[in-house]
Parts: C-alpha cells; sequence; structure tokens
C-alpha cells in the first residue's frame, strides 16, 4: 500500500488503534505514512512512536516565522 493511501486508511482509525498498526511496520515504512499526513495529526503520533520525525515536525510548527530587518 502507498503512504497516502495507508494515511487515509490511518485517519479513519482511533488514534490507540492507529498506533498499534503503525508498531507492526517498521520505522521506514510508518515514518513515510506519517510524512504524508498534516504536522497536526503527525506529530502525535510519531511522539507515541518515538520516532524522530516528531521533533523536526514539531520544530517546524511551533517556531515562528523570521522577519527580515
Amino acid at each position: 500500500m502507498k503512504p497516502r493511501a495507508a494515511d487515509e486508511q490511518l485517519q479513519e482509525l482511533t488514534k490507540p488503534t492507529a498506533i498499534k498498526v503503525l508498531k507492526t511496520l517498521s520505522e521506514k515504512n510508518a515514518a513515510k505514512i506519517l510524512n504524508t499526513m498534516a504536522p497536526e495529526k503527525a506529530v502525535p503520533l510519531a511522539q507515541e512512536l518515538g520516532l524522530p520525525i516528531a521533533d523536526r515536525r514539531q520544530r517546524k510548527q511551533i517556531l515562528p516565522a523570521r522577519s527580515i530587518i
């Protein structure tokens, strides 16, 4: 199954069920699926799984844009 299709299927599941499914996958495949998700949905799942993708996405979400003076 392609990552985008898996993403769509996972979004229909409850968070605990989605985590169980993602835990059965390799870290590489789980990361590919999480990369197709919106950050606000992917970050909590990645954090729960202990994947480093959560740190990168969370920084991008939280840091404000720099202004050029």
